[in-house]
Order: C-alpha cells, then sequence, then structure tokens
C-alpha cells in the first residue's frame, strides 16, 4: 500500500485513515487521541459558532448541532462515555448561562 502511495504522481497526500494508519503505513509512533462528539437536533436560528475557555465548543450544522470536546491522548477505542458526553453538555450550558450575566 505505501509503496503504491509512492508510485502517485501528487505531491501532498492526506492520510485520513484514522486508527488503521499505524498499522498501515508502520508508524509505531503514531499516537492516537480519542475525541467525541454529542449532536444535538438542528436549529434553523442558530447561525453562530462558540468555543470556551476550556475547550469545549458548538457548531451548527444542517443535520444538528455538534458539541464537543474530549481528548484522551492513548486511548484507541471507538466506544463513548456516558460521562463524557454529560460533561461536554454541562460544559456548553454553562457557557451559555454565563453569558446571561
Amino acid at each position: 500500500m505505501a509503496r503504491d502511495l509512492m508510485a502517485l504522481r501528487e505531491n501532498l497526500v492526506f492520510n485520513c485513515t484514522g486508527l488503521g494508519a499505524r498499522t498501515l503505513f508502520n508508524d509505531s509512533e503514531l499516537m492516537p487521541i480519542k475525541g467525541q462528539l454529542v449532536f444535538l437536533l438542528p436549529q434553523a436560528e442558530v447561525d453562530y459558532c462558540t468555543v470556551g475557555p476550556d475547550g469545549n465548543y458548538m457548531f451548527p450544522r444542517h443535520d444538528g448541532i455538534l458539541l464537543g470536546g474530549s481528548r484522551e491522548r492513548g486511548v484507541e477505542t471507538i466506544d463513548t462515555d456516558a460521562a463524557t458526553t454529560d460533561r461536554i453538555l454541562r460544559e456548553n450550558a454553562e457557557l451559555f448561562a454565563g453569558m446571561r450575566g
């Protein structure tokens, strides 16, 4: 596979293989970092983004409102964690509560 990539004429190739990249390219230095997202139902009136001081964020999309974030170095599992979901929801709610004064 790597040899096939080297034969391409392109000067730049983006590796978007996720957790398989370490095996695919025999790269033992690759460090997995797990992130978890929460999606809310879409709300047309939400047409802005937020980024909080603790790294939490909100981005509206056509298919829902994306809330994040989490970052766990060295974690390869794709399982969701209820405590992380609760934290993301709580921190985003606190950000908006703080805007009320």
